[in-house]
């Protein structure tokens, strides 16, 4: 059941959405929990027992350690015996992850070994992710949750179940137990988050897949331009289809009554590689942020030990996105970039560089580099092989078109899908859109919005999936 699809938008969610509002504020949870488990049944019944199975079993984790943190807390007994249960809990966890999506990649470098690929549960990258992030702050101290339906609602929640966004548990929980009454300029914004999420999806990405899929396919068939253009849609493509499936979950769950954190802030207009970290998957960046670079001494060390951190932290992150060496190249080399940003912001520190900073054609030059730099990153992501990726390279910067080359009417109709994304940039950017939105009645605003999502639908190609679905 796809956000996209009409059994989402037409049933289910237009069944919960007034479920959960008519009924008692005591049932929401309970309403919540049992909509979330159909729609993660509606993908496969034995999906769902992989996470039920880690759901008792990391609520029991954090039971465990806040039992233990209860009875002589400062005794170094209790100290040893919290930290073996974390260490446990988190070794399952993440060794569950590995077992379905490392264990053959990891097997491949080993001669003779041959272990078959196990086929991924949906979602089990992010919800693993929340799991630890869940013991590791009980065993800062965090309270957790109060009961195993709460923990299981946490997550398993729907709108950010499938890809995310990443979130806390101390987000998400606190807005679970409060009562809350029906707002309906809080829905109706929801409602506008969403459709802003199905244009991006459904209109830019899906439209832009068309030439990019076509591209990374049959690299040799194209020509310098069109493999470069096909490399630019890719980045409009990958940037459109996650975000929006953000926004859809993000505006959703408004709609329900809850924030979820946002996951992207126009990060192609960022003037720096660490501020486009910042900017993309946030979640994600804080999670790896604090919970692995963090961890591993952050920058509290030399400088040469915080540019390890960064690119262990950095190359683990590829790793997350798949069992695939042009994921781990693609880690790695955001890791190198971040490192050597980090160098040459500590060099330029003089007056003079802060004022070259403020100069508009120094923030043009910033921008312009920072996107090529991550569109470089990008074939590597996007390509299936080290060898493909490498040939698109030497194909865009060696080959040339042929003296009677034209633009296809393909070409000529991603160019038109681009401007739209630079556009949605811009309008994001300066927030024209939530506060145009605004000028209308709360019920009207609404009304206009569903009414646009239905319309949507006639211009959906075929090509529903999200791409984050496959990490």
């Amino acid at each position: 059941m796809a956000f996209t699809g009409y059994a989402f938008v037409l049933f289910f969610f237009g069944i919960v959405l007034p479920a959960r509002w008519l009924l008692p504020s005591r049932a929401t949870s309970t309403v919540l929990l049992v909509a979330s488990v159909v729609f993660y049944l509606s993908w496969g019944w034995k999906l769902a027992i992989l996470l039920a199975a880690l759901t008792l079993f990391t609520y029991g984790a954090g039971h465990l350690l806040r039992t233990r943190s209860s009875v002589e807390p400062s005794s170094a007994k209790t100290k040893a015996r919290r930290k073996a249960i974390l260490a446990g809990s988190i070794v399952v966890i993440l060794g569950t992850l590995a077992t379905f999506k490392y264990a053959a990649f990891f097997a491949s470098f080993v001669p003779g070994l041959h272990v078959a690929q196990l086929p991924l549960p949906l979602g089990i990258s992010f919800y693993v992710f929340e799991m630890v992030s869940y013991v590791v702050d009980v065993y800062r101290g965090d309270r957790g949750a109060k009961s195993l339906p709460e923990f299981a609602l946490y997550v398993s929640y729907f709108p950010h179940l499938i890809a995310g966004p990443i979130v806390r548990a101390s987000e998400l929980m606190p807005q679970l137990r409060e009562e809350k009454r029906f707002d309906s300029a809080r829905v109706s914004e929801g409602m506008f988050i969403m459709l802003t999420g199905f244009v991006k999806k459904m209109v830019i990405a899906d439209n832009l897949s068309i030439f990019a899929d076509a591209v990374f396919k049959k690299p040799e068939t194209y020509n310098s331009i069109e493999l470069a253009v096909g490399v630019v849609a890719y980045t409009g493509q990958i940037f459109c289809d996650f975000s929006g499936y953000t926004d859809i979950a993000r505006g959703g769950s408004q709609m329900l009554g809850f924030d979820l954190p946002e996951n992207f802030d126009y990060p192609y207009l960022s003037r720096s590689i660490t501020e486009f970290w910042r900017r993309w998957h946030m979640t994600l960046s804080r999670w790896l942020r604090d919970y692995l670079y963090i961890p591993l001494g952050g920058n509290r060390g030399s400088e040469l030990a915080t540019y390890r951190n960064l690119f262990i932290t950095m190359t683990l992150g590829g790793l997350w996105h798949g069992a695939r060496i042009t994921f781990v190249i693609w880690g790695a080399y955001h890791g190198i970039l971040l490192a050597l940003h980090k160098l040459f912001s500590g060099a330029t520190r003089s007056e003079g560089w802060k004022k070259a900073r403020e100069h508009i054609a120094y923030r043009a030059f910033a921008l312009a580099s920072t996107l090529v730099l991550v569109m470089i990153g990008w074939v590597f992501f996007r390509a299936q092989t080290f060898g493909d990726a490498i040939a698109i390279f030497k194909r865009i910067y060696v080959a040339r078109p042929e003296p009677s080359w034209k633009p296809t009417a393909v070409l000529d109709t991603t160019g038109w899908y681009l401007a739209a994304l630079v556009a949605l940039h811009v309008a994001g950017a300066s927030k024209l859109g939530l506060e145009s939105q605004r000028a209308l009645p709360a019920a009207a605003r609404g009304v206009m919005w569903a009414s646009m999502v239905l319309v949507l639908y006639w211009f959906a190609t075929t090509s529903p999936t999200f791409i984050y679905f496959y990490f």
